[in-house]
């Protein structure tokens, strides 16, 4: 709790936006079991519980009056507690209400529920999941921070305040990141939009080992990243201006990674903090430089380095084109497949953005023939008995390292004799053994297998 304490006693003047709850400490606060409250107008405000039990049941009504408000640190340290339930007339919670209330495991926030108070749950160290109702309109930073076990806080699809993605508490635009759950654990990538990481966000979230903040981070709060010992690597964008100087209070081992001359580096400098200057490279690669009209090229777009967060596009046109046809725009998808519409030579532009917004193209040649062809002609289409036909063997298309088979009969037969199988020999002499009618088939073969037959017949006379 290193860091609450810290920013709980820094100056947070513009910074924190306070509930207003009152603190619950009146010299005329009477006790109701095991509570303490005090009477606001027609409300009642629970101030202290002296409960020692592991289970805590807020009443409702005390007097005939309904029990609105948990006050500022009510319940702080409760450590027995490990059920609380809180009634359906709650409508606030005080900041560190129940900060340090190590055991409680099972909460359930009512729907009441309008406002959350800073670090009203800090600490809660056995709280693996939060519901958050549609009605609550203000949640303060820090408000379940250092809860070690939490893994997912969930939202009411109703709220107009805030929305949870990916068990991550966000505001409605999506403009800020407001509490990542310290349970978490592994990389995580900031969506794109994300302005701003609030006061606290990653407070003691200490499973985390990689965070990617997108470009167009503007700025990141106080203690912000406090306490996450796991963290190893930071990807900070340029468009990040302001870094709050306890924003990696006891991170011992994160290195940041940014671009030269920004904030990031900046800061980095001034904390002494390790930083490696990314630039982002393109390693892509394509299935083919040669192909086959009819066939496909697949691009296998990839990045290293840079800021993280990849999207790809890619382009391709024929070299005796000027306009660049957009296969695919940027999205993550890594692997685009485009297929040639004419025997051609093409170029293909794969480029690769990241998460600064840096952009870098890699070109490629992509040679289209057309398909195999089977060229081949003989000398003759009639001889005389005890000549001989030349057979010339010519592909064309295809992909090349052609090789040329030759076959013949009598046109009465079914079987065929083969007088050259596959080789590079192009000139085959075929002398019949008898006067008749016979088939020639010329075969001719490519680097890839495929086969296109041409047949002839020749007619052997005495």
């Amino acid at each position: 709790m290193l860091c609450t304490a810290m920013l709980a006693g820094a100056e947070m003047t513009g910074m924190v936006d306070y509930t207003g709850i009152s603190s619950g400490i009146s010299v005329n606060a009477a006790t109701y079991g095991s509570f303490e409250y005090t009477v606001v107008g027609n409300t009642v405000t629970i101030s202290k519980c002296k409960s020692t039990g592991v289970t805590i049941n807020v009443p409702s009504e005390i007097d005939g009056k309904p029990v609105t408000r948990i006050a500022s640190e009510a319940f702080n340290q409760c450590e027995n507690v490990k059920t609380l339930s809180l009634p359906n007339s709650i409508e606030e919670i005080g900041s560190m209400a129940f900060a340090g209330c190590e055991n409680l495991a099972v909460l359930t926030l009512p729907s009441s529920l309008k406002s959350i108070g800073e670090y009203a749950f800090n600490y809660c160290k056995s709280i693996k999941e939060v519901a958050i109702s549609s009605k609550v309109t203000n949640i303060g930073y820090g408000a379940f921070s250092e809860c070690y076990a939490l893994e997912k806080i969930n939202v009411a699809s109703g709220n107009a305040n805030y929305v949870s993605r990916d068990g991550v508490l966000f505001t409605k635009a999506m403009d800020r990141l407001v509490q990542f759950p310290a349970g978490k654990s592994g990389k995580y990538s900031v969506p794109s939009g994300v302005s701003y990481i609030s006061n606290c966000a990653f407070q003691g979230c200490q499973k985390i080992t990689e965070v990617e903040l997108p470009f167009g981070v503007a700025s990141i709060g106080m203690t912000a990243f406090c306490d996450c010992s796991a963290l190893r690597k930071i990807a900070i964008p340029a468009t990040v201006n302001s870094i709050s100087s306890s924003a990696f209070l006891f991170c011992e081992n994160v290195t940041i990674y940014g671009t030269k001359d920004t904030e990031a580096q900046r800061y980095a400098q001034r904390k002494k903090i390790k930083f490696v200057e990314t630039v982002l490279t393109n390693e892509s690669s394509i299935s083919a430089s040669k192909i086959v009209l009819g066939g496909t090229v697949t691009v296998n777009a990839k990045a290293a380095s840079g800021m993280g967060s990849y999207t790809y596009a890619v382009l391709y046109k024929k070299n005796s084109d000027t306009k660049w046809t957009v296969k695919q725009n940027y999205t993550t998808n890594s692997q685009v497949v485009i297929k040639p519409a004419k025997a051609t030579d093409y170029s293909i532009c794969v480029k690769v953005k990241d998460g600064s917004g840096t952009i870098v193209k890699k070109f490629f040649d992509v040679k289209v023939n057309a398909k195999l062809a089977n060229n081949s002609t003989i000398s003759a289409t009639s001889i005389k008995y005890g000549s001989t036909f030349t057979v010339n063997a010519k592909a064309v298309g295809g992909m090349g390292d052609y090789t040329y088979a030759v076959l013949y009969k009598k046109n009465s037969d079914t079987k065929w004799t083969v007088k050259q199988n596959y080789s590079t020999n192009a000139k085959v002499a075929v002398k019949p053994y008898k006067a008749t009618g016979y088939n020639v088939c010329v075969k001719v073969k490519d680097s890839t297998g495929t086969i296109a037959k041409k047949y002839f017949e020749v007619n052997v006379t005495n």
